[in-house]
């Protein structure tokens, strides 16, 4: 099960989405790359966020007084703040590290999944997304900008971009991840 709790202390998972669009991001305040593309999704839920579409960042940070001070010191305004300290979620959705992101379609399955930062609401993103929210099938594979400054990263996605494997997997998540 991919649990978590909101602001407020509410335990959620992501049933809670059923039948929207769901760009989920793991990520934490002590994490460089992640601090790095919290912008990113901020701007992508100002532009999409709706009754189709939800960036679900859920921080793995020990409080969420670490969150809200993050949120607060960076401007953060449109994302909803989710918290899972015991890494449930992270368990769940196999993250090995982070950030980890996976985009879900209105039935719940991976429909891409990205290891590391990303230009969330680039143009290449965001078109994949607003695929799927229209319910058009999403291509195999796009290109979406990333940070160069990760010359680590650069050097094993061989480029100035990662990949978003588009469809590779066919899990479904919602209350919980599992072969479809």
């Amino acid at each position: 099960m991919v649990r978590f709790a909101d602001g407020d202390g509410n335990a959620l998972d992501l049933g809670a989405f059923a039948g929207r669009v769901v760009l989920v991001n793991l990520w934490a305040t002590w994490c460089a790359p992640c601090v790095r593309e919290m912008p990113a999704l901020d701007r992508l839920e100002a532009k999409l966020g709706g009754p189709d579409f939800a960036v679900v960042a859920i921080s793995i940070d020990r409080s969420l007084d670490l969150v809200n001070r993050f949120f607060a010191d960076t401007g953060i305004t449109h994302l909803t703040r989710y918290i899972d300290p015991k890494r449930r979620a992270h368990v769940a959705l196999g993250a090995q590290s982070l950030p980890f992101t996976v985009l879900l379609d209105r039935e719940g399955r991976v429909r891409g999944r990205v290891i590391g930062p990303a230009e969330w609401d680039s143009p290449a993103a965001t078109a994949v997304i607003r695929t799927l929210i229209e319910g058009g099938p999403a291509p195999p594979r796009v290109t979406v900008p990333w940070w160069p400054w990760l010359a680590g990263v650069a050097a094993i996605a061989g480029g100035s971009a990662l990949v978003l494997a588009l469809g590779q997997r066919n899990q479904r998540v919602g209350t919980g991840v599992s072969p479809e």
